[in-house]
């Protein structure tokens, strides 16, 4: 599930790229299950069962010292309820898991539930997050047609009132089933974080009583997915584009858009983000474009500061170019100049902190032998030569970067631009470029990363030197003409 961001970022690319780049190669049409009928899951249907009696819930202690127990006769009409107690001056993570149910794909349920609380306070981090983003709630997890596991949903979470007082407190969210999703398990929780584990959400503890009863779940409508606005004459493509539609439409459903098995867009700004990022673009749906740029506005101070390449749970170095692209493309799609006018200052600092980690031109924001998985120096985060050092990868989005920051400021020089920095950037990018050129190509690919021996070909690689010109004509014919040759090679990336 975690190519998924490539297949769309491919599509994408290969529908609004120059037409000698359509040339690569695909033997197999991709069609979207999204309009694919129900084929009659093993579980019962979540809106038909029964939570007064909660026999199928089991406790997950994850992290702390404390207990779960199901409570008879505390909820209306008799039905059970959930307590969970941390320990005496402890805390704990910990929530009651349910069995499997049925979920209808695109179907809109409202989920409701009681509860009551006594001294319910966030703590702090557990293993591996932040304090818990949700206290005394419920949440879910969905699983697609073949019980592969996917996202969480609320993503943002939710804290419980820190005690109640004794009385009964009603809550209520609506939840929208993704075109993947087939079925789902409950999570009733005394503390979570909402980054996502496999199995659960991970992270955060509380100290208190909280107990959860009367949980209610019914359909209270279908969402039908934004339409592709994209056409192109080739069945194929279409049918890839239809789905990298579906796919966006399955990604905001939290109100953050996310990819894949819970992983998110993103907590350090990864290309996942930026090759998001671009297909929320060139939607053109107006809600889609509103939400990313709340989420580009999350991100400013990361990429402002290097916030995200220090710590301990560092994130990749591409942030750093690609949050300056995405100010560029959604200046794009709404031409909101007020928007750029207050992100372009962002911008000279996103590039001025790259510039300050530079050596003879070439940026290393992670040095050689200190990467590791989930904070790489591209977005490339499961490889060793793409994991710190001078990778060729983030100098190619550098160099656009760089051409795009000269172009917005060039454009506004008599307003709030400065064309001073518009020739600095255009020369820094000219330079890096033939300095690319000259050190990275290797007869017929680029090595991708001089700080490791050379594996042969990344492809994605060769396609994005193509897509920002920093090949020149006489490099994107040897790499076409490769392509071209072994076609069946390249229905994939990233491959070597």
């Amino acid at each position: 599930m975690r190519l998924l961001p490539w297949l769309v970022a491919l599509i994408l690319m290969l529908t609004l790229v120059p037409p000698y780049v359509k040339r690569l190669g695909h033997r197999g049409a991709y069609v979207s299950r999204a309009s694919s009928t129900h084929p009659g899951a093993p579980y019962p249907s979540i809106s038909d069962a029964s939570f007064c009696h909660l026999a199928s819930f089991k406790f997950e202690k994850y992290a702390g010292d404390g207990e779960g127990r199901l409570l008879s006769n505390v909820g209306r009409g008799g039905c059970d309820g959930m307590e969970m107690r941390s320990a005496e001056g402890k805390e704990m993570a910990a929530s009651f898991r349910s069995a499997r149910y049925q979920v209808i794909a695109g179907r809109a349920y409202r989920i409701r539930w009681q509860l009551i609380t006594r001294a319910l306070v966030p703590r702090r981090g557990g293993l591996s997050a932040g304090a818990p983003a949700m206290t005394g709630g419920l949440y879910l997890q969905y699983f697609d047609l073949n019980g592969e596991t996917g996202a969480f949903s609320p993503q943002h979470g939710q804290l419980a009132p820190h005690d109640t007082k004794g009385e009964w407190v009603a809550r209520e969210w609506t939840f929208v089933s993704p075109t993947t999703a087939r079925s789902v398990e409950l999570h009733a929780t005394f503390a979570a974080h909402t980054l996502a584990a496999s199995n659960r959400m991970r992270g955060g503890t509380a100290s208190g009583t909280v107990t959860i009863a009367d949980i209610e779940v019914d359909v209270v409508g279908s969402v039908i997915p934004k339409p592709s606005n994209i056409v192109v004459p080739n069945k194929t493509l279409q049918d890839a584009i239809d789905l990298a539609f579906a796919c966006l439409h399955n990604s905001q459903l939290s109100g953050n858009f996310t990819v894949g098995a819970g992983y998110v867009l993103s907590d350090n700004i990864s290309p996942d983000l930026t090759f998001g990022l671009m297909g929320v673009r060139r939607t053109a749906h107006a809600s889609y474009i509103a939400q990313i740029v709340k989420q580009w506005l999350w991100y400013k101070p990361t990429a402002e500061h290097g916030a995200d390449l220090r710590g301990r749970y560092r994130g990749r170095a591409m942030g750093q170019v690609l949050w300056p692209i995405g100010v560029d493309q959604l200046f794009s799609a709404t031409g909101d100049r007020a928007f750029l006018k207050a992100m372009l200052p962002a911008i000279d600092a996103s590039l001025k902190y790259t510039h300050r980690h530079s050596k003879q031109s070439l940026v290393v924001l992670v040095p050689n032998g200190t990467g590791r998985i989930g904070g790489g120096a591209d977005w490339v985060d499961w490889h060793y030569s793409r994991l710190d050092g001078r990778t060729l990868q983030f100098h190619l989005w550098y160099v656009y970067a760089l051409r795009r920051a000269a172009h917005l400021h060039s454009e506004f020089a008599l307003s709030f631009g400065d064309s001073h920095l518009a020739a600095t950037y255009e020369a820094r990018a000219a330079q890096l470029e033939r300095l690319l050129r000259r050190v990275y190509w290797r007869g017929d690919h680029w090595i991708t990363n001089l700080d490791y021996p050379d594996e042969g070909e990344w492809v994605d690689d060769s396609v994005w030197s193509i897509f920002f010109g920093v090949a020149d004509n006489e490099k994107a014919q040897t790499m076409w003409g490769k392509m071209s040759a072994f076609a069946e090679n390249y229905e994939a990336v990233p491959t070597r």
